[in-house]
């Protein structure tokens, strides 16, 4: 029998041995799947297949690529076959790890501890971990958050990856911000000196440069750095005498040091501080801002080779201190300082233009007969010489009076008895010098002859009567000498008649006189008549008449007898009957008007305060002379009466209580009734002065009308006392003649006892149709109302061109030379006072102003003396007036305070507080306080006013114009003008 083959063919089993796995057999299918891991490497792999059949093809252990399934065929015993398709699955991938974490910016890497499934990345100090962008390596097929998206990092962030298999691993994110490690120092300095370092990060060096001449030893920075701490500290004093390190601490310890390297400058110096010539010997001045040097040498140097000696801070100069120069042009000096720089100085040498030469020394005036010899040292360089005259001390007017080469110069054609003023300035083509002092001569000579010598014999003697010479040569004549023609007899006299006694009767004389004054005597006069001089039994004497005004009760005498009707006596312009009885001297052309006291005072008594007492003359004399007693001008003093004495061609008014008649009466050296005393008020309009004529004939101004002279005088017995200064402004009327043109009048002017002029405030007056010039003084004298033209080329369109020329028309005040006056030029200490004095008519002191910084020879010395006696100005603390110091327009309102107190125009104010008076005005504060009362007088009154802008400018210099402005103001509103 046979038994069949065996028909079994089937695989019961397929293997791998690597990677190791067993597939699954679908027997009914006929296919083998085989898994194999992730990363099987399937084109070479061996099988081990377990079948039932007789064989397998491929065989089992043969390597086989499974990328594709496999075909087995096993063939069973029998020979049939069966195939089973192979196929290898490659599992999914498994990996789901980070592999890397990195961030871009900052650039920083983490690391992946596997293990605790952590990653920690470290980022640099200050970085923003609330928006980071991680860049993710990762195994998985996904990860979540994903790589590039922004996270926010404050706190831990999970990450998970998800495997190909689906698998996952969730990993946990910490980023970590490094501690600061910032240690970088960014600035170094110090503060004395103002320097900054420079500081060199990358050499870890900071170099400073101090100036030339800085102590070293001992700096103090100023350190500002990034890191936690530095050693040593800033504000810390070091030695920098050799380099000093310095470690900066960082917040993460780290530490970075720096080299400090203090380099002192070379002296950078480079200056001519001085430049000067010996010969000749002049200083250059240095003007640094420009840096140029101006040297002026003197007329006729020879510039083109100077030698100048140089003074400089550098190291060298070129060209060399003592080489000499050309100079003829600029010459440009170089100084190099130590640190090499340069600085380049022209120098200019100014030859000076042919200089004015010194002012002349030593002028002397020698008196003569109508002539005054001037002499003064002879000037270097001087080719003329001008001199120049005034009658007004002080006041000196071009051109000059004459014009002379030599150092001595005869003045002549002078009126004898007239003070003159000299000055003389030299002069060359570069001009005049300055005035030379002041000098002072009275030109004067013996007098001339007595004319008109007659003879009246009487017992043993003979009266003798003549004319005074018509010359008195300048002076007074202080005595007569009579001399007779025979015995040697002399007699003197101080007046005609002189009787000269001691002669024999029955012999013939002859008489000649000389006048005599302080110069010499005159030549003898003609003879007289011859006389024979008799006993009285001889048949008795020759007469004379005698006009003299002490015979006025002589009843018999027709030259002087009362007349009623010529003179009146008024009071408050009502005339007291009987009142006044009058003496007349014909001769001499005198009124004489004397008050009936009984009368007057009863009326008196019936007049209210303040009563107007008028002593008028009705008809024109030379001389009208108003005489009462003591005790009536006591009674008119406490009625506080004002004595007005008028004549047709003045008028004098005079308050009673300025006239002290008991200060008076004790003046006389004894105890006297006041009815004994007597006072004379008298107007003189024949008063001639050779003074003012001279000044005339100097062109200084015109004379409008005669000169007057008012007097007041006190008598007791034959002493006598002239009264000629008061406490107000007293006032004196002139008319004004029909044939003057009263807008020609601008000025009055008073002589002086010592023969000087002055000006006084005057005030142009229509009453009863006539015009009158109205002076007011403080002083009673001669007065002459003139006409002055003071007009200045440079003040027309000028704010103050009125002001400054009515008070030049008033010789108040005065041109700068060439017909200028130069307005906004400031005004000092000195000008103001002089142009307040000669403003008021001020009777110039004599005396040394009591100042520390005024010479007696000083041309202001007499102006400030006389301000200073009226009280209207002060000095400094330190005793000292400062005369040359421009005033401010605060002083000056102190000083025109002052003299509102002298001309009553204080009195009226309404006495506002000084706080309200300087309401209106911005810069009140400005005011110093010891000067606000006067500030606030000067501006109630209106005399001061303010700026533009609200402004008072107390502390601004006061101009020439706002002096002459203000003088105006204060004389307009003092009623004085």
């Amino acid at each position: 029998m046979n038994v069949a083959a065996n028909p079994a063919k089937a695989i019961t089993a397929f293997s791998f041995a690597t990677p190791a796995v067993v597939g699954m057999v679908d027997e009914g299918s006929g296919t083998i799947t085989v898994n194999v891991p992730y990363g099987t490497n399937v084109t070479s792999l061996t099988p081990t297949i377990t079948h039932t059949g007789a064989s397998v093809s491929p065989g089992s252990g043969v390597v086989r690529d499974f990328t594709n399934p496999v075909t087995y065929t096993v063939t069973a015993a029998d020979n049939s076959t069966k195939d089973y398709i192979v196929t290898v699955n490659v599992a999914a991938n498994p990996a789901k790890a980070i592999t890397a974490f990195s961030f871009a910016s900052p650039a920083a890497t983490g690391t992946v501890n596997e293990a605790t499934y952590t990653i920690a990345i470290n980022v640099p100090y200050g970085t923003d971990v609330t928006s980071l962008k991680p860049t993710i390596a990762f195994t998985g097929a996904s990860i979540s958050p994903g790589s590039g998206v922004a996270r926010d990092f404050t706190s831990p962030v999970i990450y998970t990856v998800t495997a190909a298999d689906n698998s996952t691993k969730d990993y946990t994110v910490t980023v970590n911000a490094a501690a600061n490690p910032a240690k970088a120092i960014t600035a170094f300095s110090f503060a004395t000196p103002a320097v900054v370092g420079t500081v060199d990060e990358g050499s870890g060096t900071i170099t400073v440069n101090v100036p030339h001449g800085t102590n070293v030893t001992s700096l103090t920075p100023t350190i500002t750095h990034t890191g936690a701490s530095i050693s040593p500290n800033s504000g810390v004093a070091r030695d920098f005498t050799n380099p000093v390190t310095y470690t900066v601490t960082a917040v993460d310890n780290s530490t970075k040091s720096y080299s400090v390297t203090v380099n002192v400058a070379s002296n950078p110096a480079k200056a001519i501080t001085a430049f000067s010539f010996a010969a000749p010997a002049v200083v250059g001045t240095v003007n640094e801002a420009t840096y140029t040097i101006a040297i002026n040498v003197p007329y006729g140097t020879d510039v083109t080779s100077l030698t100048p000696t140089i003074a400089f801070t550098g190291a060298s100069l070129s060209p060399n201190s003592g080489v000499a120069q050309n100079f003829s042009s600029p010459v440009t000096y170089t100084v190099t300082a130590a640190d090499n720089t340069t600085q380049n100085y022209v120098v200019t040498v100014t030859a000076a233009a042919n200089p004015a030469p010194a002012t002349p020394q030593h002028l002397t005036a020698d008196r003569a007969d109508g002539q005054v010899v001037l002499n003064w040292d002879t000037v270097t360089g001087a080719t003329y010489y001008s001199v120049y005259l005034s009658v007004v001390q002080g006041m000196f007017t071009e051109p000059a009076s004459a014009t002379v080469t030599g150092a001595t110069y005869n003045m002549s054609g002078l009126t004898n008895g007239t003070t003159y003023y000299f000055i003389v300035k030299a002069g060359n083509s570069g001009g005049l010098s300055a005035a030379s002092n002041e000098a002072i001569a009275t030109p004067a000579a013996a007098p001339s002859a007595p004319t008109h010598v007659t003879a009246i014999a009487g017992n043993g003697q003979a009266t003798i009567s003549f004319m005074p010479p018509t010359d008195n040569g300048g002076y007074a004549i202080t005595q007569y000498e009579v001399t007779a023609s025979s015995g040697g007899i002399v007699q003197n006299g101080a007046s005609s008649p002189i009787t000269v006694t001691g002669l024999t009767n029955g012999v013939s004389y002859t008489f000649t006189v000389k006048a005599i004054n302080q110069v010499g005597s005159s030549p003898a006069s003609a003879a007289s008549n011859a006389v024979t001089p008799t006993s009285s039994d001889g048949g008795g004497t020759n007469g004379s008449s005698d006009n003299s005004e002490n015979n006025s009760s002589n009843d018999d005498d027709n030259n002087k007898k009362p007349i009623a009707s010529m003179a009146d006596i008024l009071l408050n312009h009502r005339v007291v009957e009987a009142g006044a009885r009058t003496t007349v001297d014909r001769d001499n052309a005198i009124l004489r008007i004397i008050g009936d006291r009984a009368k007057l005072e009863n009326r008196l008594a019936e007049e209210e305060q303040g009563t107007i007492i008028t002593y008028q003359a009705n008809s024109s004399f030379d001389r009208v002379i108003a005489e009462m007693d003591g005790q009536w001008v006591k009674s008119m003093a406490k009625k506080q009466a004002v004595i007005t004495l008028k004549t047709d061609q003045a008028t004098y008014v005079l308050p009673a209580q300025q006239i002290n008649i008991e200060a008076l009466a004790r003046q006389f050296g004894e105890s006297i009734a006041l009815q004994d005393l007597k006072l004379k008020i008298e107007i003189h309009t024949r008063a001639a002065v050779n003074t003012i004529n001279e000044a005339v004939s100097k062109g200084m101004f015109t004379l409008l009308a005669p000169p007057v002279e008012f007097i007041i005088q006190a008598t007791y017995g034959d002493a006598a006392i002239q009264v000629s200064k008061f406490d107000t402004f007293m006032e004196h009327w002139i008319a004004v003649p029909d044939n003057v043109n009263p807008s020609a009048v601008t000025t009055a002017v008073v002589v002086e006892s010592d023969g000087n002029l002055r000006n006084v405030p005057l005030q142009v007056i229509l009453e009863e149709n006539r015009h009158y010039a109205k002076a007011s003084s403080l002083t009673s004298g001669i007065f002459a109302i003139v006409s002055h033209s003071a007009e200045f080329n440079d003040v027309g369109s000028h704010w103050a061109e009125q002001a400054i020329n009515d008070m030049g028309a008033r010789m108040i005040v005065m041109g700068t030379g060439d017909n200028a006056f130069e307005p906004d030029r400031k005004v000092t200490r000195a000008e103001f006072a002089a142009i307040l004095v000669r403003g008021l008519g001020l009777p110039l002191e004599r005396g040394a102003a009591p100042f520390s910084d005024i010479s007696p020879a000083a041309w202001f010395n007499n102006v400030v003396y006389t301000a200073y006696t009226y009280r209207l100005l002060t000095g400094f603390e330190d005793g000292a007036f400062h005369p040359a110091d421009p005033i401010t327009r605060e002083q000056a309102m102190i000083m025109l305070s002052r003299a509102m107190t002298l001309t009553g125009l204080k009195a009226k104010l309404p006495g506002l507080s000084a706080d309200k008076a300087l309401l209106p005005y911005t810069d009140a504060v400005a005011v110093s306080n010891w000067a606000l009362d006067g500030i606030a007088d000067s501006i109630q009154a209106g005399v001061m006013q303010g700026k533009s802008g609200g402004k008072l400018a107390p502390q601004d210099f006061l101009t020439r114009a706002e002096a002459a402005t203000i003088m105006q103001r204060l004389l307009k509103l003092s009623d004085l003008i």
